[in-house]
């Protein structure tokens, strides 16, 4: 049985592509319900004798405590490679299906259309309406027979923005949740696991009291509040659904009983 697919892709450079995937992995190896392959399909690898921004947070997620057997990293660099890494997940049987999730480059080359076409869903980062607009231009051309959803990040996540952002991105539909501006995240590939990196943050002693500290703690839970309702929500379109912005009707007030006697015949 073929796994759930889920490939980051955004024909843009800075548009947030890595960390979404980071971030998003972390945020399902917390849930302890699946675990996760992740696929570097960036060919970041060749440019850095260090490995990739992938291979670097892979390590820390390790020093972080997640373990072997709760995420999974392959490098991909041809459209057979990949091709083989997601056969072999798929041998391994419907008890071990868990998402995949494929890193793709700024370049939209055959590796990435690749990517593209093994997708059950495809997301779209974006770090602003004028990168959600230049996004949806590049990916409109293309076939794809996976849905495509918009994901905000850091400023494109600001209600502000919300407007411009929705006008902007226009080859599919916005998820309702995404990536706000957190330090937290712009630090994940030298920091690791998410919910690790928010304790250290808590607990390390930063020189004034914990009370005057809670205002600053609080956009970091917030962040990873918001991180498990996307990956509900991201888990929720590999099943075939999708959340959609409620509009409660305004709430009629009951009339009071010497008026609606008026009203009743006599």
């Amino acid at each position: 049985m073929k796994p759930h697919v889920i490939t980051f892709l955004a024909p843009k450079g800075g548009a947030g592509r890595t960390t979404a995937v980071m971030a998003l992995a972390s945020a399902i190896v917390d849930t302890g319900s699946y675990r996760p392959l992740v696929i570097d399909a960036s060919r970041e690898i060749a440019g850095c004798r260090r490995g990739s921004t992938l291979s670097i947070w892979h390590r820390m997620m390790q020093r972080c405590g997640v373990k072997e057997d709760q995420i999974e990293y392959r490098q991909a660099a041809t459209r057979e490679e990949l091709a083989r890494i997601i056969q072999a997940e798929a041998d391994k049987g419907p008890l071990m299906r868990s998402p995949v999730l494929i890193d793709t480059s700024a370049r939209l080359d055959d590796l990435d259309l690749a990517a593209a076409d093994h997708a059950d869903v495809i997301l779209s980062p974006f770090m602003d309406a004028l990168a959600a607009q230049r996004i949806s231009v590049a990916l409109d051309p293309l076939d794809v027979r996976a849905p495509i959803y918009g994901l905000r990040c850091g400023h494109a996540f600001d209600d502000s923005q919300a407007r411009a952002v929705s006008a902007a991105f226009t080859v599919g539909r916005l998820l309702q949740h995404g990536l706000p501006e957190s330090e937290i995240l712009s630090e994940i590939s030298i920091g690791g696991h998410v919910p690790h990196m928010c304790m250290k943050f808590a607990i390390e002693p930063q020189g004034e009291p914990l009370a005057s500290r809670i205002p600053s703690l609080r956009p970091i839970y917030a962040m990873q509040s918001e991180l498990r309702k996307l990956v509900n929500e991201v888990m929720l379109a590999l099943d075939g659904y999708e959340l959609r912005p409620r509009h409660p009707k305004a709430r009629r007030h009951p009339l009071p009983l010497h008026k609606l006697a008026e009203l009743l015949p006599t």
